[in-house]
């Protein structure tokens, strides 16, 4: 959790734009410790309101599997056998992140509407994102059609079905 004022706090879940996001709150004085923070601090949060950042589960599961690649070795190399093998399954759905602190979050900001969001709430232009963290030496390991599996898409849709549910994005129906 990063204090940003004494009105907001922000939560960053992993795999959801966060570095980049709470690098650029950074650059505006609104963070209490080099971001980000993905743990929740309840002693941190006294009366702010909490802002959490949220991703489309459906953009957010091939970056889950880049940094699993990158730091946890996955059990498999090839993506679309990684999600077959539902090892994505040992981290929690997005919604789930905070467990029982779900609750106390106020406000959800998608990372596509963060301009936006974050312009309303905060009164700063965050700018656009300019591929700063983009990492293509991972891109052949995804394949595109991993999309139209229907076994797939129903297993992770019943798994991240809270995050769709609370967040508002539209399932994929095969």
């Amino acid at each position: 959790m990063n204090i940003i004022n004494d009105e907001y706090a922000i939560v960053l879940p992993p795999r959801c734009g966060t570095r980049w996001i709470g690098g650029k709150l950074a650059e505006f004085d609104m963070c209490d410790e080099v971001p980000p923070q993905h743990w929740w601090e309840e002693s941190k949060r006294g009366n702010r309101k909490v802002l959490s950042m949220c991703r489309n589960p459906y953009t957010r599961l091939p970056s889950l599997f880049r940094w699993v690649y990158l730091v946890m070795t996955p059990e498999s190399k090839d993506f679309t056998e990684w999600i077959l093998s539902d090892e994505y399954k040992k981290y929690p759905p997005q919604a789930e992140t905070y467990g029982d602190n779900q609750k106390n979050i106020y406000r959800y900001i998608k990372l596509e509407n963060y301009r936006e969001e974050f312009k309303k709430i905060l009164g700063i232009d965050m700018g656009l994102y300019q591929g700063e963290y983009k990492d293509d030496k991972f891109d052949h390991l995804i394949d595109p059609d991993w999309m139209k599996n229907p076994e797939i898409i129903s297993n992770y849709n019943e798994f991240e079905k809270v995050s769709f549910d609370l967040f508002g994005y539209k399932m994929i129906e095969l």
